[in-house]
């Protein structure tokens, strides 16, 4: 099979020409368009939603010595920065923290240190 890629200058819509060789005759696959969508997106939004969490992030990195970059990429990865991410496992927040599996950790470790700080 040989396919052509073929790019128009103006608006860089791509037809592609495959020929294909069966029963010793060669057949011609018309040229199909690609249709391409420009989406105008809010300003700055993704940077937005993370400047609002680079200071605990920042804090809780130094508290645990983990690299405040790894921090903030996963929770790009995991909620983009959206604190009401929900998924279909379900796994809630920011970092999507699963209740039956890592969020009985989190809440054993938060029982934890309430009780060794004296507080309820």
């Amino acid at each position: 099979m040989k396919i052509e890629i073929l790019d128009s200058t103006s608006k860089k819509e791509f037809n592609i020409l495959a020929k294909e060789k069966s029963n010793d005759k060669e057949s011609v696959i018309k040229p199909k368009k690609i249709v391409s969508y420009n989406l105008l997106l809010p300003a700055n939004s993704l940077q937005k939603r993370a400047a609002q969490y680079q200071a605990i992030v920042d804090k809780e990195s130094k508290r645990w010595l983990i690299d405040g970059a790894l921090i903030m990429a996963i929770i790009h990865s995991e909620s983009s920065f959206k604190s009401n991410a929900k998924s279909y496992i379900p796994a809630y927040g920011l970092m999507q923290v699963v209740p039956t599996s890592a969020g009985h950790d989190v809440n054993k470790y938060i029982q934890q240190n309430r009780c060794s700080n004296g507080s309820k």
